[in-house]
C-alpha cells in the first residue's frame, strides 16, 4: 500500500457508509469519515485511523468546507444518499449533494492528481421494462429513458449519475459509477424485489425472479478495491468531448443471484402466495394508459404499480458480475453464505 493513500467517505455513518470505512481501514488506509450526524465520532473513538468531520453536505456553505477536506485524499467514495422519500427530499440530500461533492473536486487544481471520484449508484437505474424476460443485465443495458414513471428513488439515482458524468466531461474527474444491487446486511435483509409482506404473508409478484443480491461487507470491499485502483487505461464508457476525463460502469452482484423464493426462505418467511407477474404487467400497463390519458389519475397510482417499476422489481433475469471480476478482481459471496451470517449477526 501506498503511505499517500487516503480515502474521503461520504455517508459514513451510513449501513452501506460503515461498512465501507471497516473495509478500508482493515486494507489500512486512512480515512475521513464524513457523517450529518454530530454522534458519529463515537462509532471509531478508538480507532486513529479514522478521522470524523460533520458536514451536511446540501447545507448553505457545504462547497467550502469540503474543500479543505479533500486536499489530502485520493480518492472520495460517495455513498452519502436517501434510500427512499419523496422527490424534493431525494432532490436535496441525493443530488444536490452529489453536486457539492463534485463541485468541490472540480475545483481542485490540476497540477497534481485529483482524487477519483466512486459514486455509490444502483441497479434502480436501468431501463427494466424494455428487456425481454431471462435476458441478461450487464454495464451495457440501458439506463431507464422515461423516469418519470418509475419512483423518486430511481429518479435520485439517475440525477446523480448525471452529475457526476457532467463533471468528468466537463473538469476531467475520473469517475466509477459502481452500481449496486439488492444490499443486505445485519438488520437489512427485506427488498421491494420480493414484493410486499403484510403479517406474516409475502405477496410475491413472479417468485421465481432472480434477485441480484450482494451483502453489505462484499460492496464495502469492491468500493475500495476500485479507489485503489492506478489510473484506468480502458475507453470511457461515457464520451468525452475532451478526452480529458473517464466514466467506468461496474456492477456490483453476486454470481449466483437467488431466486425471490430462496431469498424469503432463508429469511424465515416461507408463507409466499405467488402473483401472476405477466396478468400484474398488462394491468399496470392499462394503467398506465389510462393515466397518460387522465393525468390526474397519475397522481393516484402509487409509483410501485406502475408497469416501469413492476418490470424493474420483478421481471425475471439473469445479472453479470463479469466485469467487477475482471477489473476489480472482485467476486461477492453467495447469497445464502451472506444471508446466513447476516440473520446470526441481527439477533
Amino acid at each position: 500500500m501506498s503511505v499517500e493513500e487516503r480515502f474521503l467517505i461520504t455517508g459514513a455513518a451510513g449501513f452501506l457508509g460503515r461498512a465501507v470505512v471497516a473495509a478500508a481501514r482493515s486494507a489500512g488506509v486512512p480515512v475521513v469519515a464524513l457523517a450529518r450526524s454530530k454522534g458519529a465520532e463515537s462509532l471509531w473513538a478508538d480507532d486513529a485511523g479514522v478521522t470524523v468531520k460533520w458536514l451536511d453536505l446540501a447545507g448553505l456553505g457545504a462547497a467550502g468546507e469540503l474543500a479543505p477536506l479533500l486536499g489530502d485524499v485520493t480518492a472520495v467514495i460517495h455513498a452519502a444518499a436517501l434510500m427512499r422519500g419523496t422527490d424534493a427530499e431525494q432532490a436535496r440530500d441525493t443530488v444536490a449533494a452529489t453536486e457539492v461533492v463534485a463541485t468541490a473536486l472540480a475545483a481542485l487544481p490540476t497540477e497534481k492528481a485529483r482524487p477519483r471520484l466512486l459514486l455509490a449508484s444502483s441497479f434502480a437505474v436501468y431501463g427494466y421494462a424494455a428487456m425481454p424476460g431471462g435476458a441478461t443485465l450487464d454495464e451495457r443495458t440501458p439506463v431507464e429513458p422515461d423516469p418519470g414513471w418509475r419512483d423518486a428513488y430511481c429518479r435520485a439515482k439517475l440525477a446523480q449519475e448525471a452529475v457526476a458524468i457532467r463533471a468528468a466531461q466537463a473538469s476531467g474527474l475520473l469517475v466509477g459509477l459502481m452500481r449496486i444491487g439488492a444490499l443486505y446486511g445485519p438488520g437489512h435483509m427485506w427488498t421491494a424485489r420480493l414484493g410486499f409482506s403484510f403479517g406474516g404473508r409475502v405477496l410475491c409478484p413472479g417468485g421465481n425472479a432472480r434477485v441480484p443480491a450482494i451483502h453489505v461487507d462484499d460492496c464495502a470491499a469492491a468500493l475500495v478495491s476500485a479507489a485503489r485502483q492506478a489510473r484506468v487505461l480502458l475507453q470511457s464508457d461515457v464520451p468525452m468531448p475532451n478526452a480529458a476525463g473517464h466514466v467506468e460502469v461496474v456492477n456490483l452482484v453476486a454470481p449466483d443471484a437467488p431466486s425471490q423464493r430462496d431469498w424469503l426462505r432463508a429469511i424465515g418467511k416461507d408463507r409466499l402466495i405467488g402473483l401472476p407477474l405477466g396478468l400484474l404487467l398488462r394491468c399496470a400497463r392499462l394503467a398506465d394508459l389510462a393515466a397518460a390519458i387522465l393525468p390526474p389519475l397519475r397522481r393516484l397510482l402509487p409509483a410501485g404499480l406502475h408497469e416501469a417499476t413492476l418490470a424493474a422489481r420483478f421481471k425475471p433475469l439473469r445479472y453479470s458480475a463479469a466485469r467487477a471480476e475482471d477489473r476489480l478482481g472482485f467476486v461477492a459471496r453467495p447469497f445464502p453464505d451472506g444471508a446466513a451470517a447476516s440473520l446470526q449477526d441481527s439477533r
